[in-house]
């Protein structure tokens, strides 16, 4: 691809984590911004951030946090231009949130900057933007209302995968006759305690050959619910609070079981088979996508979740090596891992200084 000298340019992201706004927002944009910084180009991360430890992320990557309280959408406009301003040849700003309107993303443009939104739902009825990503599965079959000249980015080739994941590049997976390792993971609020759920589920099976991984958010509210419940599990278990080596876990793991966020990418990329819950109306789509190509198997909405049917098909998949063996084959052939790689090349490519960043 391109080569381009990223020096002192600035990517500026707007992106905010609460327990309603799932961590995944900004874990997406880390990945994005880690592609930015390889180049050597600098990241300004905006964010109304609750958790310290998502903070101490963005800040442990080289990244500048500047800390975007909950303000009023004018207000956060205004903040957002001024802190633009003030940096030297900052022309991208990425937005990652469903609670941006159109008239913000106006705003920032008639004050001479380029947009970049993440979207995965096509909600809007209007998006005035520079270049729109959508990067799930089926993504192509969305037609978004936009103008002539806004650049449309659909489907998995785009997924972004943190650059930890690229040590696994490659890497061939054993399969046990029997599955018995496995990872829990619902993301890092779990407002709906789904987890509890899964955990139930694994105490019907009664197996003490098994070896789980619990893995929860800085946000979780539930965390004695999780806590009772594994102290009455038979199986090894271990309960971890935002791990930095998922990557580490996952290639670990001969199956998981998670919500139907952007772990699904990494999951796929990593070739872990997995059990989906529906946790989100956003997720939908691409949990069944990947139900219908037998990539992951669905265990519905986190509404309808039945323990006992649950239980049922954790043990199938734990037991049927040859359909473990066709999911990883099927995940690995989806994702690519070469998303953010792409994704820079075309920010610059459409980068209003592109004919003085070009390296001949």
């Amino acid at each position: 691809m391109t080569r381009f000298n990223l020096k002192n340019l600035p990517l500026v992201f707007r992106v905010d984590a609460n327990n309603h706004i799932g961590a995944g927002h900004i874990m997406r944009c880390i990945a994005l911004a880690q592609e930015w910084k390889k180049g050597g180009g600098n990241v300004v991360f905006l964010s109304c951030c609750e958790s310290h430890i998502i903070r101490d992320r963005i800040v442990d990557e080289g990244f500048k946090y500047i800390d975007s309280a909950t303000l009023s959408e004018q207000d956060d406009t205004q903040n957002t231009i001024l802190i633009l301003n003030g940096l030297s040849q900052a022309f991208w700003l990425v937005i990652d949130g469903y609670h941006f309107s159109d008239s913000y993303f106006q705003s920032i443009r008639e004050a001479g900057y380029q947009v970049f939104l993440f979207d995965d739902v096509n909600h809007r009825n209007t998006v005035s933007v520079d270049i729109i990503l959508n990067q799930n599965i089926d993504a192509e079959k969305m037609k978004y209302n936009c103008s002539s000249d806004t650049k449309i980015l659909l489907g998995v080739k785009y997924a972004l995968l943190r650059k930890d994941f690229f040590d696994y590049r490659g890497r061939q997976r054993i399969f046990p006759e029997k599955g018995n390792k496995i990872v829990v993971t619902m993301g890092g609020g779990d407002s709906e305690n789904v987890t509890l759920e899964i955990l139930k589920s694994l105490n019907l099976i009664n197996d003490p050959e098994l070896d789980v991984i619990i893995i929860v958010g800085p946000s979780n509210i539930h965390m004695d619910s999780l806590i009772k419940e594994l102290s009455s599990s038979l199986f090894k278990n271990e309960l971890r609070i935002s791990v930095k080596n998922m990557p580490e876990i996952m290639a670990w793991a001969d199956l998981a079981i998670t919500a139907g966020g952007s772990t699904c990418w990494e999951l796929c990329f990593m070739g872990v088979p997995s059990l989906v819950v529906c946790t989100a109306e956003n997720q939908k789509h691409v949990i069944n996508g990947l139900n219908r190509r037998q990539i992951f198997k669905t265990l519905g909405w986190w509404k309808d979740l039945d323990i006992e049917n649950i239980s049922l098909e954790i043990q199938e998949l734990i037991t049927d090596r040859q359909q473990r063996f066709r999911m990883t084959n099927l995940g690995k052939k989806l994702i690519d891992g070469k998303g953010s790689e792409r994704l820079v090349n075309i920010l610059l490519k459409n980068f209003k200084g592109y004919r003085q960043l070009r390296i001949q």
